[in-house]
This record gives structure tokens, C-alpha cells and sequence, in this order.
């Protein structure tokens, strides 16, 4: 996915989802796919202010695993709640962290617990605007860290961002005015440069090794190159020139599961995709279980609703009915800060 986040886009968009890649297809900029940790109905939403050369982005979610990046040029910096946690490229965000993510690096995410996250996204350029703005130094924003940021500022800022979402959701029309836009992208840029302004010194990296993550980067590639396929472990070895053991330990450590469950996973997934866009009885269920690997119908039929919160029969043609997407746009010629 590669929209960008400009001003010709609405200033304010908001969706309900209850299904993963629904809400991946929504979000602007870069591109993520999710693959449930957890059995259950999927139960997300995410607000998004598009306030000219700043993106505040709003993500609720169950447990997950998300494999994306963001858009090139462009750089997303991330804060999770106070009270929640997640793992990144083999390395733990806090609540007390800020996450910066350069554009088109590889981002590998375990989300073991429901999120609540908020962050911004915004052109490389404007970010270095922003700290200049407040005369900030840049840290040097090359490759995904993970920084401490003194005291509950963390917290705070994760605290006022997502209550700038949640007065734009209740406020549409009064945000889609130039001046209060022009309010809130200074905002940003104001807390944006009292985090760079505390930041701690770096996290250690951990166990976690470029070999390891750059592994999993080429078996995320592969997969993404045959996403409307069954992929099994052997093809993936063959692909990416390694042993079995190699990537299992690879793929345990980045994900904590081991590839036969990961795919596994993304074959339900994949199986609940093609259902969703079809039409017909008991019989298509047979046959698209069948075409994804799943011999034991009683046994996939079991995991499917343990994974979905639904049987296979009645996601039938639930893809067809578009999910209300809420969008507010700009006055005539956009906002431009």
C-alpha cells in the first residue's frame, strides 16, 4: 500500500473493523498485514488526522502480529499506553519508549496483548523542520531504535495525542477548518521536539542479530510475493537458502511460534479471503479448505472458528458489504501549514 498521506486526502478518517485486512487496506501510507494471535472475532479501529506534512494515527487491536514498513521517505515515531507493551523487531517497546521507524525498513511486530497505540508519521524533512523549529538536535534517524524517554513523557505524550484523536472523531467539521488544523499540526510538532528533547540513552538490542531479522525479512518477501497462495516451510527454506532448524529458530525468536504455526495461521487467513469473496453452500467450503492445505475438515472447521469467532459458512459473502469508513475532508484547496 502506497497512498500518500498528502492534503488532497480527507483530514479525518476514522473505521470500525471486524476484520484485519479491512482495517490494513485503510491505513495510508506504507503497508502492514496482520495475522491473528489469538482465537476470536477481530476487533479493531483507527483514526487518522491528515494534517498536511503530519499523520497522527490512532491503532486499537487484540493480539496480533503485523509485518509491514513504512512509507519511504518518511519517518513514524510510535508511543504504546502506559500500561501495554509490544516487541519490534526483536526488541520491547514501552510505555515509557518512542519508537523511531525509518521509512521502508522492514518492521516485524509481536503484539501479545490488545493495543492502544498512537503515533505520528511524517516526511523525513518535516521532521528535521519540526526539532529546528524548537531547536532540537536530530538524533540520527537511519535505522529503527527504540528510545527511553525521561520520566512519564512518554506517557503524557501518548496521553495528548490520543485525546487530539478523540476530539476529532467528535468533532469532525470543527477540525476540518484551517485554523484549528493549522493548531494541531503545531501541536505535534511541539511534542514531537520535547521527545527528542529527553530522550535516554539508546536501548541495548538485545539477542536479536541482523542474520536473525534479516531471515525473517526474506521469508516475510517471499510470502508477500505469493500472498494469495498456500506457502509451506520447505518452499520457504528453498527460497531463502536455509535449513529447517535455521528457520524455525529464526522464526521463534522474531515471532515466538515456530513457522509450521505461523503458516498455518496464514493459510486460515487465507482461506477466510477467499470465502469472504465468494458466494455458495457447504460444498465451496469443502473445496477452498481443500485448495489451502486443510485435509481434516472437521479439525480445520474447529480452528477457523477458534481463530475468526465464526464458522467457515458464515463468513460466506461477508466481504461484499463495505465496512462504513468515516471520512471528513478539508475546505476547498486543502490545508496547507
Amino acid at each position: 500500500m502506497q497512498t500518500d498521506p498528502a492534503v488532497a486526502q480527507p483530514l479525518l478518517r476514522s473505521l470500525v473493523a471486524d476484520d484485519m485486512d479491512e482495517m490494513s487496506r485503510a491505513l495510508t501510507g506504507g503497508h502492514a498485514d496482520f495475522v491473528p494471535l489469538r482465537s476470536g472475532r477481530f476487533a479493531g479501529r483507527f483514526t487518522e488526522i491528515n494534517l498536511g506534512g503530519i499523520m497522527v494515527r490512532r491503532i486499537v487491536h487484540g493480539p496480533m502480529l503485523m509485518h509491514g514498513s513504512v512509507r519511504p521517505g518518511h519517518l513514524s515515531v510510535q508511543f504504546v499506553a502506559p500500561a501495554t507493551e509490544l516487541t519490534l523487531n526483536g526488541a520491547r517497546l514501552t510505555g515509557a519508549d518512542v519508537a523511531l521507524l525509518p521509512g521502508d525498513a522492514s518492521l516485524q511486530a509481536r503484539f501479545d496483548k490488545p493495543q492502544d497505540r498512537v503515533g505520528l508519521v511524517l516526511p523525513e524533512e518535516a521532521f528535521e523542520a519540526a526539532l529546528a523549529e524548537h531547536d532540537v538536535a536530530s538524533p540520527a534517524a537511519a535505522q529503527q531504535r527504540i528510545l527511553p524517554l525521561r520520566g512519564d513523557l512518554a506517557g503524557r505524550i501518548s496521553r495528548r495525542l490520543c485525546a487530539m484523536t478523540e476530539f476529532a472523531e467528535h468533532h469532525a467539521a470543527q477540525v476540518a477548518t484551517t485554523e484549528l488544523a493549522f493548531s494541531l499540526a503545531e501541536e505535534c510538532r511541539r511534542l514531537l521536539a520535547n521527545a527528542m528533547a529527553a530522550l535516554d540513552p539508546p536501548k541495548s538490542p538485545g539477542r536479536m542479530n541482523h542474520d536473525v531479522l534479516e531471515r525473517v525479512r526474506k521469508a516475510d518477501a517471499f510470502l508477500r510475493a505469493h500472498i494469495a497462495r498456500p506457502v509451506y516451510g520447505d518452499e520457504i527454506c528453498a527460497a531463502i537458502g536455509v535449513a529447517p532448524r535455521t528457520l524455525h529458530q529464526s522464526f521463534t525468536t522474531v515471532y515466538g511460534m515456530a513457522p509450521a504455526t505461523y503458516l498455518r495461521r496464514r493459510r486460515l487467513l487465507l482461506v477466510r479471503r477467499a470465502l469472504m469473496a465468494a458466494r455458495g453452500g457447504p460444498a465451496l467450503v469443502k473445496s477452498v479448505a481443500l485448495a489451502h492445505g486443510f485435509w481434516h475438515l472437521g479439525r480445520f472447521a474447529h480452528e477457523y472458528a477458534a481463530m475468526f469467532g465464526e464458522a467457515p459458512s458464515a463468513t460466506l459473502g461477508r466481504g461484499r458489504v463495505p465496512a462504513s469508513l468515516v471520512s471528513a475532508r478539508s475546505p476547498a484547496g486543502g490545508f496547507r501549514p
